[in-house]
């Protein structure tokens, strides 16, 4: 759903300490981000939940790769919802 703007909500997850978005997308607006463990044989632990709104300026877009990456000092922007 989009609000009158045209903005919705973006939900993350990763298994690993990175944050990963789009390398051609904008990536700006309100983010749920779910970092997550896999564990043997099936099981998957919630390890934090953030949330918060972001810009294109809060990403990293390194050559050679599909992806953009949240900048650390963007993470921090985030608010920690779980645990």
């Amino acid at each position: 759903m989009l609000n009158n703007r045209g903005e919705g909500i973006q939900i993350k997850a990763t298994s690993n300490k990175y944050i990963k978005g789009n390398k051609i997308s904008p990536n700006e607006g309100y983010y749920i981000a779910v970092k997550y463990e896999r564990k043997e044989p099936y099981e998957i632990v919630i390890r934090e939940i953030l949330a918060g709104r972001l810009s294109s300026y809060d990403w990293s877009r390194p050559e050679g790769t599909q992806s953009a990456f949240l900048k650390k000092e963007a993470a921090k922007k985030l608010m920690k919802i779980y645990p």
